[in-house]
C-alpha cells in the first residue's frame, strides 16, 4: 500500500505543523499532493 505524508496543523489556518503522519492514499498519491490534503487537531 502506498503511502503519504501529510501535515498535521492545529488549526484550520494552517500557521503551525504539529507533525506530519503517514497514511495509506492507495495509488492516488499525486491527486492527494495537489489538492493540498492535511489533517487538523481542532474542529472549524
Amino acid at each position: 500500500h502506498e503511502t503519504i505524508s501529510l501535515p498535521v496543523y492545529f488549526s484550520a489556518t494552517r500557521d503551525r505543523i504539529i507533525t506530519r503522519l503517514n497514511v495509506p492514499c492507495g495509488s492516488d498519491k499525486d491527486k492527494w499532493l495537489q489538492c493540498g490534503a492535511a489533517l487538523f487537531l481542532k474542529n472549524f
